[in-house]
This record gives structure tokens, sequence and C-alpha cells, in this order.
């Protein structure tokens, strides 16, 4: 019973952890490489009006990207 809780704990502490994220999601964009995600990302990054900090191709071969806001 005392796992029970714990689990639902942790679960309540991580949905307040992100609950901060004021990032857009963007679609889901496959890559081979992170040359793919480059481009992509920095034209979805314009698109909010923020510029690109990081674009990824991860594990799962879709683009992660990285938009901070323009100073």
């Amino acid at each position: 019973m005392r796992w029970v809780l714990l689990v639902l704990l942790l679960v309540g502490a991580l949905a307040l952890l992100g609950s901060g994220c004021e990032q857009p999601l963007f679609p889901a964009i496959p890559c081979e490489d992170q040359a793919d995600c480059e481009i992509v990302c920095e034209e979805a990054c314009a698109s909010v009006g923020e510029e690109v900090m990081s674009a990824e191709c991860d594990a799962n071969f879709f683009c992660d990207c990285l938009c901070m806001p323009l100073e």
C-alpha cells in the first residue's frame, strides 16, 4: 500500500514540475541525422518568434528542437 502512495506522490510532483513549460509543441519531424533538423527547427522556432538553441535528431529519429525567446 505504501508503494501506491509513493507512486501517486511522484506522479503529482512530476506534473507540477512540468507545468511551467511554455514552449509550444511542434509536429513530429522525422530525421536521419543532425543536418536534417537544423533548417526545420530554425523555421519552426522562427514561426513562433524565437531563435534556435539546439536542433538534434533524437534516438527515435525525430527532430528535437529547443527554442528560446529573442533578446
